[in-house]
């Protein structure tokens, strides 16, 4: 016979107010999702849903970037930008220091890249869906080479 697995569980606002063991899992019947605990944080940690993630299954069945790039207009570090269509957010940054940095980040999701030296070229490629927004952060003394969206094949 299979066994049954069930974690302890609870509404969101009973989460709030529970503090669970180092890597205890709860899950969240008001949220329909899962949290993490680490022994101190009341409530954990919530994990995001499918439907709450930029980027993902939904992303044009997760399609291969196509030819079609365009280049976008930079602002200044920690601006908002919105995807015109589901496609991949292209950075190349060129360090001028140790430790210069960038970052995509979308919602709570991201990626980041650091400089060991000041020569080092640093390059991000983030999948994004059609109308998320999303923004660069950099460091000051780095300069930004490229900046381009890539369509995915098939989304224009």
């Amino acid at each position: 016979m299979s066994k049954q697995i069930q974690f302890r569980r609870g509404s969101e606002s009973e989460h709030e107010t529970f503090t669970g063991a180092i890597g205890e899992i709860t899950v969240d019947t008001t949220n329909k999702t899962i949290r993490v605990h680490d022994g101190e944080t009341a409530g954990g940690t919530p994990l995001a849903t499918a439907d709450q993630i930029p980027f993902g299954p939904a992303l044009s069945n997760a399609a291969m970037p196509s030819g079609h790039t365009v280049d976008l207009t930079l602002g200044s570090s920690d601006t908002t930008y919105t995807a015109p269509a589901d496609g991949y957010v292209y950075l190349v940054v060129a360090a001028t220091a140790a430790n210069n940095y960038a970052r995509i980040l979308a919602g709570s999701f991201g990626i980041e890249q650091r400089s060991v030296a000041s020569d080092n070229w640093l390059r991000l490629m983030m999948p994004i869906r059609a109308g998320a927004t999303y923004r660069l952060e950099y460091s000051s003394g780095a300069t930004v080479k490229y900046f381009k969206f890539i369509y995915c094949q098939g989304s224009k």
